[in-house]
């Protein structure tokens, strides 16, 4: 019975062309499985999803910072220095407590004594001298506008005698070279009444120019007397603030000169915060600059009052003060963290700060779709020490790879649980 199947039942029924037809089936879907996945796999590269860091963009304000921890000092110190040469008189001693306005110390100069009396003498000397030029001014104004007014009177009776000699011509009575003369007379008078004209307007800007420099070197003279008399008032030394003596830097009825330090005093109501930031940063520190300073009670807002240019093992001082009363309950030497907006940018976006941005060098990053990224080019703007500003390539509520993706240099990524 077996030897009546047909040919091709016994061909399938032996075991060697089964595994045959089994190994062909499996190497004609793994074709076309490459065909149509192995392009896709070129372009991508597999990571495990729980070794990179995803973030989410926002939209919010984006600020720029140096944070650290300043110092509260109750002292701040006032350097007063002679306004000019002379022998400097104390008022005060080491250790007084003084008031806003107090006379601190007197200065006796004899040398700002009399220029200022030299200097006044000259300014005198310039106002008689713009008075008497304002007389013999008016006086050269009303000489011009006379000769101007004789001049045409001389003008009208050419012309009238013009008028008689042609008359008596025409009947007879004079010689034509009599009515010839007559009109050059007249001619004459109207050339010089055409110059005393412009005498007179020439004259009259002349005048005025020279009144104006006469003002200009009087009023320079005034203000150098009104510098002598500041400089004089300063001679008085009065108290700009409320505190302390902290020190007389020269002896008593000594001899100083001119801005030379003379005492130093000690604004004791007012708190200061000292904030050490590396030199490299201190540049970048402006007068006005907000700080944010925080305590364990609440958060205060101060401003950058001083940055000095030299920097101590690497370090620059920076001088905060508080904006407004300081804060209640702070003590000498009290450590607070302190945060120095340098930039503030509202209604930008922004994302998580990572290592991308060194990696990428801000140009690129990956952008989460699913189950996978895709590299996508960029722009940045700040980057401060936890957020990174983003002014092009990216939008709100987008994932983004900021760290996981080192030497990763696909076009995209698939992401595995």
């Amino acid at each position: 019975m077996s030897e009546d199947r047909p040919f091709t039942d016994r061909l399938l029924g032996s075991g060697r062309w089964s595994q045959l037809v089994v190994g062909a089936i499996l190497l004609s879907a793994a074709t076309t499985l490459t065909v149509k996945y192995l392009p896709h796999a070129s372009r991508s590269t597999v990571i495990d999803a729980r070794h990179i860091t995803l973030a989410t963009v926002v939209q919010g304000t984006f600020e720029r910072d140096i944070t650290g921890e300043s110092v509260v000092s109750t002292q701040r110190r006032r350097t007063i220095a002679a306004a000019w040469n002379g022998v400097v008189s104390f008022r005060v001693r080491t250790g007084d407590l003084i008031q806003a306005g107090q006379l601190l110390a007197t200065i006796d100069s004899p040398n700002l004594e009399n220029r200022l009396l030299q200097e006044r003498a000259q300014l005198e000397a310039l106002v008689m001298d713009e008075n008497r030029a304002e007389v013999e001014e008016h006086k050269q104004r009303e000489m011009n506008r006379e000769n101007y007014r004789l001049v045409t009177v001389d003008e009208e009776a050419a012309s009238r005698e013009l008028l008689r000699e042609r008359q008596a011509y025409e009947r007879g009575a004079f010689a034509q070279i009599d009515v010839l003369r007559a009109e050059d007379t007249l001619r004459r008078t109207q050339i010089e009444v055409e110059r005393a004209k412009s005498l007179l307007q020439l004259d009259s800007t002349r005048l005025t120019l020279e009144a104006r420099s006469r003002a200009l070197t009087r009023e320079k003279q005034a203000l150098l007397v009104k510098e002598l008399e500041r400089e004089k008032d300063q001679l008085s030394i009065r108290s700009s603030v409320s505190g302390q003596v902290s020190q007389l830097l020269v002896a008593d009825h000594s001899v100083v000169s001119r801005e030379a330090p003379v005492m130093t005093l000690v604004d004791l109501p007012d708190f200061e915060l000292d904030l050490k930031i590396p030199k490299n940063l201190a540049g970048e520190v402006r007068l006005g600059a907000v700080a944010d300073v925080g305590n364990t009670a609440a958060s205060y807002e101060a401003r950058v009052v001083d940055v000095p240019p030299e920097s101590v093992d690497g370090e620059v001082l920076v001088k905060l003060q508080f904006v407004g009363a300081s804060p209640a309950g702070l003590r000498q030497g009290q450590r607070l963290p302190t945060k120095v907006v340098l930039e503030r940018h509202p209604n930008v976006l922004k994302v998580q700060r990572g290592p991308f941005v060194e990696e990428s060098g801000g140009e690129f990053v990956y952008v989460g779709e699913g189950n996978r990224a895709v590299r996508r080019p960029i722009r940045i703007g700040g980057i401060s020490s936890d957020e990174v500003e983003i002014t092009d390539g990216l939008h709100a509520g987008e994932a983004v790879i900021v760290a996981g993706v080192r030497n990763v240099s696909r076009a995209e990524i698939r992401l595995i649980p």
